[in-house]
């Protein structure tokens, strides 16, 4: 992937165009959503982003909601990875 190219996410009513940046708000957000629920959090490209957090284990995914809904699982390690992983599902 080309980490130049163009980025624009929309997290808690804010645009991002740094992947760092916007990772570490979405990071920031953990702490906001009940265990088996879902939380809107903003949109990437026309597609709105959901934060969940496991009912079991202390685990998030993102799912992105369009005509149909796709789930990526939020890694702890990378606030810049995890913008990546949600990039890349958009992208498929």
């Amino acid at each position: 992937m080309n980490t130049a190219e163009k980025f624009f996410i929309n997290i808690n009513g804010k645009l991002f165009d740094e992947r760092e940046k916007a990772g570490t708000i979405l990071k920031s957000l953990y702490n906001k959503v009940e265990p088996g629920k879902e939380l809107h959090i903003g949109t990437y490209q026309g597609f709105n982003l959901l934060l969940r957090k496991s009912m079991l284990y202390e685990s998030y995914e993102i799912i992105i909601h369009g005509n149909l809904k796709y789930k990526v699982e939020l890694g702890g390690d990378s606030p810049h990875g995890n913008m990546v992983r949600i990039e890349n599902i958009v992208k498929t």
